[in-house]
């Protein structure tokens, strides 16, 4: 310990103390871990929906189905079209945000196209 009371974090006491605060903390991730998976397990043992909302859908008034969201479906439309004509993730998004597409940000990334392009192909399989 420094003159001035403060730790330093190189003697055996401030080392054995850092472990001791990371193993409670791991400790408390675990089982903040546990009680969601429990939380989600009983949702869906009761047919409840779990996860996020697909772009371009809604959650229905039953809580577990989707239903087609008409502004979000043509915004996809949009990306399927611009992804035809050869445009690349980056390049589609950045076009997304030109012309103000509503996104479910504050606005279009390429990991979203990206998403809603994946999910495009799952769906042509």
């Amino acid at each position: 310990m420094a003159a001035d009371g403060t730790a330093n974090g190189d003697s055996p006491e401030s080392q054995l103390m850092r472990r001791m605060i990371d193993a409670f903390a791991e400790y408390e991730r675990a089982l903040i871990r546990s009680r969601i998976k429990a939380a989600l397990n009983v949702k869906q043992s009761k047919g409840e929906r779990t996860g996020q909302v697909p772009y371009g859908y809604i959650l229905s008034g039953d809580g577990i189905s989707l239903e087609e969201d008409p502004k979000e479906q043509k915004v996809i439309m949009r990306v399927q079209k611009l992804r035809d004509k050869g445009l690349s993730i980056r390049a589609i998004a950045e076009k997304l945000n030109m012309e103000k597409k509503p996104a479910r940000g504050s606005r279009w990334h390429p990991t979203s196209v990206s998403r809603i392009l994946s999910r495009m192909e799952e769906t042509q399989r």
